[in-house]
C-alpha cells in the first residue's frame, strides 16, 4: 500500500515552471514546466531570444508568461535584468 504525505495540489494550480538555476559547476538556461496532476517535469523548447544562463533569479508565472529577473552568471556577476516567456504555446 502507498499512502502519499504529499498534499494534494490546489485545483487552482495546474503547473510550475522553472528557468535555469545550476548543476554544480555549470549555470543554466533551460527551462521546465511541472504538471501537477501526473507530478512529471517536461523541458520545454523555447525559441527566440533566450538568455544567458543565470542562478539564484527569481521567477513568477502570471498566466502564460513567466518573468525571470537578476540572479547572476557563471563568473558571478549580479544581473538586473527581466525576461518574460510566454508560455501558452507549450
Amino acid at each position: 500500500m502507498f499512502v502519499s504525505l504529499l498534499p494534494s495540489p490546489s485545483p487552482l494550480i495546474t503547473k510550475f515552471c522553472r528557468f535555469g538555476g545550476c548543476d554544480g559547476p555549470h549555470s543554466l538556461n533551460d527551462t521546465w514546466s511541472f504538471n501537477i496532476s501526473t507530478r512529471k517535469w517536461t523541458e520545454l523548447q523555447c525559441t527566440g531570444f533566450i538568455p544567458s544562463p543565470h542562478e539564484n533569479h527569481a521567477a513568477a508565472l502570471i498566466d502564460d508568461v513567466m518573468y525571470v529577473y537578476g540572479g547572476c552568471t557563471v563568473g558571478g556577476t549580479y544581473l538586473g535584468d527581466l525576461t518574460a516567456f510566454n508560455l501558452s504555446s507549450e
